[in-house]
């Protein structure tokens, strides 16, 4: 690869992330318009595979660091059992929130940062447990994210990684909504006019319980021909 093709790919890759970025500070998963506890609760049960994953015989007494920590629901569930957690997300504003989620369950061991899943800033073999759960399929190159998990993993320690699997229910239906969005850009002449009607009503509602997962459908479509781009480089 010239130079002049490597400096453009570090350049998409540049973009993606911050557009990345600036969907999660502008909409943080799940949504802000709860009061933490009660949102806390209501996840425990609906997103019942991962509590039964991570639970406390598996994270007990451990050093753990999450990565793609979102509003720290997770973080703030294993922090019970763990001796101490750290957790990372790209969205400052998920960050904030997370933290003061903390302080509203009395959590005093996590520490919450910036953090890029690709080019984690910690030393090798830091950490017992590493989990991430959703994110990597988010990121440009997620072959490059696994690496970094295992890389700050103590030897005999644990990853935890949770991946959308192509052609299942869940994923036709993404697929099948996401031509349909596109099928409707056609007809209305505008660019990702569902997700900004999405938008407008959260904003209106001041979002929904059920968070922003519908935004994210149809939304984060819009990254897809920059992400192809960027998957082609490893740098």
């Amino acid at each position: 690869m010239g130079i002049g093709n490597k400096q453009e790919q570090v350049r998409i890759k540049r973009e993606l992330k911050r557009a990345v970025q600036d969907f999660w500070n502008m909409n943080p998963c799940a949504g802000p318009d709860h009061d933490y506890a009660s949102r806390f609760e209501w996840l425990k049960k609906t997103e019942r595979y991962a509590y039964e994953i991570l639970n406390p015989d598996v994270v007990r007494d451990k050093l753990i660091l999450e990565v793609g920590c979102g509003q720290g629901f997770m973080a703030n569930y294993v922090a019970r059992w763990a001796k101490h957690v750290t957790a990372i997300d790209i969205s400052e504003e998920s960050l904030n929130f997370a933290k003061l989620g903390s302080e509203e369950l009395g959590v005093k061991n996590v520490n919450y940062h910036y953090g890029d899943a690709e080019d984690l800033s910690f030393p090798d073999n830091k950490f017992d447990l590493v989990y991430s759960l959703g994110v990597l399929h988010h990121t440009p190159n997620t072959q490059k994210g696994i690496n970094e998990l295992y890389r700050v993993l103590k030897p005999g320690g644990n990853v935890v990684v949770m991946l959308y699997k192509k052609h299942n229910p869940k994923w036709l239906a993404v697929v099948f909504f996401r031509v349909l969005s596109k099928f409707v850009d056609l007809i209305m002449h505008k660019e990702f006019y569902i997700a900004d009607k999405l938008r407008e009503s959260y904003i209106k509602k001041s979002y929904a319980f059920h968070g922003t997962a519908l935004l994210e459908l149809f939304w984060l479509s819009c990254f897809e021909d920059v992400f192809k781009r960027a998957a082609k480089t490893d740098v």
